[in-house]
This record gives C-alpha cells, sequence and structure tokens, in this order.
C-alpha cells in the first residue's frame, strides 16, 4: 500500500481539532502553524511522558537486559533517562521531579510483567469508507500512530494508550467515562489490523500527577515566633531544597503507587467501528467544503477550553499567525513521519 501524503490524512487528533472549532484546525492543519510555546503545562508533561515511555518500550522491544543496582532494584535504561533530561527545561525542576517518580513507578510495574512488545509507535493509514456503502472516500484516509500494542501473558493482544492527568482516574470517574466516549481506540483497532494484528482488549495506563507543591518559606511579614524564638511549627524558615522535594515525591508514589498509576482494561470495541466511520466520514466531507468555501467558521465556546486556545491572539486579533514569535510553521500533524508528510 503506498503512503498518503499527510494532508490527505484524518486523524484522530485533526477530527477532535475541527469538530472543537473548524478555525482552529484550519490554523493548525490547513496552514500547519503551531504555538511556540510548547503548549499547555499539562500538555509538555504529557509529551514528556510520552517520550520517556516510547524510550522503554523500545528498549523492551530489542530485547534489553534491565538495569540493577547494588541492592538489585531496577535502574531506568540510560535511554530513559535521556528523554527525561531532554525535558527538564521544559518543565522546570519541580514537574520534571515529579515526571520522573512516575516513570521510574511505571516501568518498575511494566518490569514484573513478561510481555511480548508487537509495536511501539507504529503509524497506520487506512482507507476511509462510508458506513453504509463502503464506498471509499474521494480524497481523505484514516490515519495515525498507536502507542503500544502487546501480546500479554494470558495471550491476549492489548493496544495499550498512555495518558497523563491530575484528574481521578477512577472507576466511575468523569475522566475515566471520557476516556469510554473517546473514538480514538476504536480507529486504533481497526488501525492494528493493517499491519496484521488483532486487538483482543484496550488498556488505558495513567500517570497522576502528584498534587504536591514544593514548600516555601513563610514570607517575613507572616512570622510568627514562639516565646523561645522558634518559628511555629507550620511556618518555615527556608524553601524546601530540591533533594527534600524530590525524597518527599518518591515517598508519596512508591508509599501508594495505586494512586499514581491506574491501568484499566476495556474491551475491544464490538459495532462502534461503523458509527465511527459515519463521524468521520461526514467530518471529511465538510473538510472538503470548508477547502472549497476557503472559509473556517469560529467556535466561540471553545476559546478557553484547556486553559485557553493557543490561537486565541489571533483571533482576538491581538496578533498575527505570522508573527514569528508566536507561531512556527511546521506542517500539518508533524506527529507523522517524514515519510508521511512528503509522500506522494
Amino acid at each position: 500500500m503506498s503512503l498518503v501524503p499527510v494532508e490527505r490524512l484524518l486523524t484522530p487528533s485533526r477530527a477532535k481539532s475541527y469538530s472543537a472549532c473548524p478555525r482552529k484546525h484550519h490554523y493548525a492543519y490547513t496552514l500547519g502553524v503551531r504555538s511556540t510555546s510548547n503548549g499547555s503545562a499539562a500538555t509538555r508533561f504529557g509529551t514528556a511522558a510520552h517520550a520517556a515511555i516510547e524510550a522503554y518500550w523500545r528498549e523492551r522491544a530489542a530485547g534489553a537486559d534491565l538495569a540493577v543496582d547494588d541492592d538489585g532494584h531496577a535502574l531506568l535504561w540510560p535511554s530513559v533517562d535521556r528523554a527525561l533530561a531532554d525535558h527538564f527545561d521544559v518543565l522546570g525542576e519541580e514537574q520534571w521531579v515529579k515526571l520522573r517518580a512516575l516513570i521510574e513507578l511505571y516501568c518498575a510495574s511494566w518490569n514484573e510483567r513478561a510481555v511480548e512488545v508487537l509495536a511501539v509507535e507504529r503509524e497506520f493509514q487506512m482507507p476511509l469508507l462510508h458506513p453504509r456503502s463502503r464506498k471509499q472516500h474521494p480524497y481523505y484516509w484514516l490515519g495515525g500512530k498507536i502507542d503500544l500494542l502487546v501480546r500479554l501473558e494470558d495471550g491476549r493482544v492489548a493496544l495499550i494508550d498512555h495518558k497523563t492527568t491530575s484528574s481521578d482516574p477512577g472507576a466511575g470517574s468523569d475522566y475515566r467515562r471520557r476516556l469510554l466516549l473517546d473514538p480514538q481506540p476504536t480507529i486504533y483497532v481497526a488501525g492494528c489490523e493493517t499491519f496484521g494484528h488483532s486487538v483482543d482488549l484496550i488498556l488505558y495506563d495513567v500517570l497522576v500527577k502528584p498534587g504536591q507543591e514544593r514548600l516555601l518559606a513563610t514570607p517575613t511579614e507572616k512570622r510568627k515566633y514562639t516565646k523561645d524564638g522558634k518559628l511555629y511549627a507550620s511556618q518555615r524558615e527556608h524553601d524546601e531544597s530540591a533533594d527534600d522535594f524530590d525524597q518527599r515525591i518518591r515517598t508519596a508514589v512508591f508509599g501508594a503507587p495505586s494512586d499514581y498509576f491506574v491501568s484499566f482494561e476495556v474491551p475491544k470495541p464490538a459495532a462502534e467501528l461503523n458509527a465511527v466511520q459515519a463521524n468521520l466520514w461526514a467530518i471529511a466531507s465538510e473538510l472538503l467544503r470548508v477547502a472549497e468555501l476557503g472559509f473556517a467558521r469560529q467556535n466561540a465556546g471553545a476559546c478557553f477550553d484547556y486553559g485557553g486556545c493557543e490561537y486565541l491572539p489571533v483571533c482576538t486579533r491581538e496578533a498575527s499567525i505570522d508573527d514569528a514569535r508566536l507561531y512556527v510553521r511546521v506542517g500539518p500533524s508533524p506527529e507523522l513521519t517524514e515519510a508521511a508528510r512528503t509522500a506522494a
């Protein structure tokens, strides 16, 4: 199967962007412009986590032996350490400390399981079919990149999706219910079949960001002292050191691992693909009409979601989409490979 050019690929991220706001989609996917700010703090944290997790599974796929310390405890592979180090400046020290503890917990948890790695960050392309006629869309194809595909100890093939959150991902939570409504896994299950694997279940691995913050010195004007000249026990003379903060986070994470690493199974979607294809067909058809009109409508209701849209200054006429200080042209779907971007 020959590759389809990236501008003709309808990925789950692209479909989500268009559904949220066609104008946002126009800037991100038609013009291929992204913010120079590396996204929100939550986005930066999630991107760094995915990079470290990818490095871990590539080592597992290569059959690398676990590194251990003098006491026999597993250490992070150098490639995982490098992936974390690459994001230190973007995250800042406090967030980096939290992420490293979570990655150590994640790796330690999976180190105990003898699974076969089938695919890591694997891309796919497949025709977008009309849900009734099964006719192929005249322009758009479906595409994407799966995080991970493994064969579990019991022989089942699991499609694993990784998430980071500050919310409660427990059973019955709004966070988990949103995941159950996400059409992305349905598309990815079908995508796995394009490279020869039938998925038995979807497994969500969710890293929960610690809520603890670094303890700061009590402002001078708010300090209270006992009769013998000592600060009240609830107050601090100095900021918490980086080492003390690191130790406090690690104690919290490894003291209650199930609070910070939540993994749960979702049955393979049985009859949802047609519904998902119908929704994507409708989006693809709208995209063709938008291209014909040369105009993408704005959804003002989405401007302040998730901390605010990165293109809000453009829509409010406070900045230009061509302002190189704020935006950079990376092309549509920069997460896909150069091969997909330059396919003929």
